[in-house]
């Protein structure tokens, strides 16, 4: 045998029990044992004072002195804090502090006579269940902290952990809390405000089916099980040093650096998550990170004189990104705001490479650098010195979004524009053919933005197709006359609602926006484009086309 079988199934060499569920037997066992009178059912209690008596070096002193003469005898205030010594011999048996002699022997401070010191310690937990405490009041030499300050600053806006903290810790923290709240020394009830509970970080592990364990460290020596044979497959399991799949931290350091695993971690999973470890995902955030630094110190081959309508689009996701990772980092969804932070390289990235206007790409580096930090601080902090900004990153100020420029009309330009890149690539992947020369963009006619604004102001009140059909008809003389396309075009709408932007431009203005976005379509698809209305244009599919929905024509 190489292990006790822990798992559930059907009791043998049990008596009158044999063939029984296990689960099933506790009870049945239990009432054999009050029968034949040898022990009956218990509750086990988990709330034990473990905490407070413990045969270990490391722990709080117990201040209590044992004298034969005057009894148990608190250790006189003048004397605290109780300190451990260091004459202390660890040999694995027996409580260390037993050992020492400078410390157990002690005069009794009521009689003088020969005495002996509590040698049991407090559990770490114990000094950590009020920690939080003293930090208001570090300096206090009189009390453990003052009232009003503990008031002032309590109780804890954020506590993050382990597992192990949201149960134990947790536990014994509010604990602590009530009870010297019902002493006076402060005035709340609990003493965190939001709790965080991080994931472990899991690894695929040689793993026997058969036997549904895990194999251990010293069974991992071939592919086969020990116990059945069969061969082992791969299932993620958390890190443990028993079953040897952890990760030397040493090794990633040296091969890939801090900000990679950093980078990694807070980008692979969100931190109450589980999070697999790879190798593959280290490596992609080193090269994320060296494509980054390569965004700064790479010069851009071209050098736009003025500003164009990328730079309003770009400016735009800035603030946007600002805006989302701000509001992604204070609600601890760190996992999100590196994903924008990635949106926003990416599109930054591409800016460069097709010309920057000088000024407002060193506001965009400079903005990224410092939302990144957080995330990176170490290649953030050098890329922050090497372009000449002072003083260090780490003290400069958070940086700020415009609500100026995170109006509706950028945000429909913003989304328009990706919208109809995302449309051409999945024709283009339909249709496959590779001589395409043209891009035909057609948009509706005038009464279509008219149809469409009053069709988005009524679905706020209601999703009814009759109710909404019978407004619109009712609405305009010119809707009567498209009766048959508003009907169907109303359908597609409704069942697909979260498709369509509840704000459009003008036709005109999507018109020019168009013109104005001619080269960036042309730039990232190497074709011509041609933007046309759709009264003007000669295609069949001409009609189809929708404010913010316009006809894509690749021939």
């Amino acid at each position: 045998m190489t292990r006790a079988y822990e798992g559930d199934g059907l009791l043998t060499n049990s008596g009158e029990f044999n063939g029984m569920e296990n689960r099933m037997a506790i009870g049945a066992i239990s009432e054999k044992l009050k029968e034949l009178d040898m022990g009956e059912p218990t509750v086990n209690y988990k709330l034990r004072d473990w905490l407070i008596s413990r045969q270990r070096y490391w722990g709080c002193p117990i201040p209590i002195i044992y004298c034969d003469n005057c009894g148990i005898v608190p250790v006189p205030f003048e004397d605290l804090p109780v300190k451990l010594p260091r004459d202390v011999n660890f040999s694995g048996k027996g409580n260390p502090l037993e050992t020492s002699q400078s410390f157990t022997n002690i005069k009794c401070p009521k009689c003088g006579k020969d005495a002996k010191r509590e040698t049991d310690t407090m559990d770490t937990f114990v000094d950590s269940s009020w920690y939080y405490f003293r930090y208001c009041d570090p300096k206090n030499d009189d009390l453990p902290y003052n009232k009003e300050k503990v008031n002032y600053w309590g109780n804890v806006d954020q506590y993050i952990g382990g597992i192990e903290h949201a149960i134990l810790h947790l536990l014994y923290a509010r604990f602590w809390t009530k009870a010297t709240k019902d002493l006076g020394l402060h005035s709340h009830d609990e003493p965190f405000q939001r709790l965080l509970t991080q994931g472990m970080i899991n690894k695929s592990h040689p793993y026997c089916p058969e036997c549904e364990v895990f194999a251990l460290k010293s069974e991992m020596e071939n592919e086969e099980c020990t116990r059945c044979g069969s061969k082992y497959i791969l299932k993620s399991v958390k890190m443990s040093k028993s079953l040897g799949n952890t990760v030397d931290p040493n090794r990633i350091m040296e091969k890939y650096g801090a900000d990679a695993a950093r980078f990694f971690i807070l980008f692979g999973a969100s931190p109450d998550s589980g999070l697999e470890w790879s190798e593959e995902g280290i490596d992609f955030a080193y090269k994320f990170l060296k494509s980054v630094y390569s965004l700064y110190f790479e010069t851009p081959i071209i050098i736009e004189k003025e500003k164009s309508i990328r730079e309003i689009l770009i400016e735009y996701l800035l603030n946007k990104t600002i805006k989302d990772v701000t509001n992604a980092l204070k609600n601890l969804e760190i996992r999100d705001a590196v994903n924008n932070l990635v949106q926003f390289y990416n599109e930054l990235n591409k800016y460069k490479k097709n010309g920057v206007e000088e000024s407002f790409f060193n506001k965009c580096k400079e903005k990224f650098a410092m939302m990144l930090h957080p995330i990176v601080p170490h290649i953030t902090e050098e890329i922050w010195e090497i372009i000449g900004q002072k003083p260090y990153l780490s003290n400069s100020k958070w940086p700020e979004y415009n609500e100026k420029v995170l109006i509706k009309q950028n945000e429909y330009r913003w989304n328009l524009l990706q919208d109809t890149l995302d449309d051409i690539n999945k024709i283009r992947n339909v249709i496959k053919e590779d001589d395409i020369s043209e891009i035909k963009i057609i948009l509706p006619k005038k009464w279509k933005y008219g149809y469409y604004k009053k069709l988005m102001d009524l679905i706020e009140n209601t999703k009814d197709q009759g109710r909404i059909m019978k407004e619109l008809m009712n609405s305009d003389e010119t809707f009567k006359k498209y009766g048959k396309f508003i009907n169907q075009s109303l359908g597609k709408i409704l069942k697909n609602i979260g498709k369509y932007p509840r704000f459009s431009l003008e036709r005109e203005e999507e018109f020019e926006f168009f013109n104005q976005i001619k080269s960036i379509i042309e730039n990232k698809f190497k074709q011509t484009v041609t933007i046309e209305k759709e009264e003007n244009s000669k295609n069949k599919k001409a009609s189809q086309s929708l404010p913010g929905r316009p006809t894509i024509v690749l021939s």
